[in-house]
């Protein structure tokens, strides 16, 4: 008896000017979309074409000296600071003018306010942690937004050996009704009091849950 013959399985060619049925073998059932390769360069080239002649959006460079309008791809404006400046020129002289501003303005345009009890979320650059982050011309360095909402209130920075710690245990969040000034071990019992601290066998390291 000779070899079985796969069974195959009837589409329909996804070029719709062509929209011919076509057969396939079952390992190319998933992934077979064009009834032939003439199909499938001619689909391919008309995307291309529609692609390169696509309304762009127009934006107007955040860089205030510039502010000229310039286009930009539409998958541009769905990554982080997409069709914000012009150009890379532009884009180094706003970052550098943006560090110059006053520290408070600079804070509250990236904050969502919400309500008094609620988490108020940094919206800009975070440590690995989660934690939000600002450059602070004054200290040369990035320093925790939530430790910076503290300052902004108090005008003074906390303490060597002591943390600004959150109630609510959200790392972006800058809600000052969220934040308490702690130690270290202060804090460690706070975590453990809530469960998200575990001791070890012997009693002396302390580790993060995941």
């Amino acid at each position: 008896m000779g070899k079985p013959r796969s069974p195959r399985y009837t589409l329909i060619c996804t070029y719709l000017p062509c929209s011919q049925p076509f057969t396939v073998i079952q390992s190319q059932h998933d992934r077979a979309k064009y009834c032939s390769k003439l199909c499938h360069n001619r689909a391919n080239g008309e995307a291309k074409h529609l692609q390169a002649h696509a309304v762009r959006p127009v934006c107007i460079s955040a860089y205030e000296p510039c502010s000229k309008p310039f286009t930009v791809k539409p998958s541009d404006l769905l990554r982080p600071g997409g069709g914000t400046y012009c150009s890379k020129p532009c884009m180094n002289q706003g970052t550098a003018l943006q560090k110059t501003r006053p520290l408070a303005e600079r804070f509250w345009k990236k904050v969502l306010i919400a309500g008094p009890d609620e988490c108020w979320l940094w919206q800009a650059g975070t440590y690995m942690n989660g934690y939000g982050k600002i450059w602070v011309p004054e200290r040369g360095m990035h320093v925790g937004a939530h430790v910076v909402r503290w300052f902004l209130e108090h005008h003074i920075w906390p303490e060597s050996g002591v943390n600004i710690c959150h109630s609510c245990d959200v790392h972006p969040c800058v809600n000052l009704h969220h934040l308490w000034p702690g130690t270290q071990l202060e804090n460690i019992r706070d975590a453990s009091a809530k469960g998200r601290m575990r001791h070890n066998d012997i009693g002396i390291h302390w580790l993060r849950r995941k």
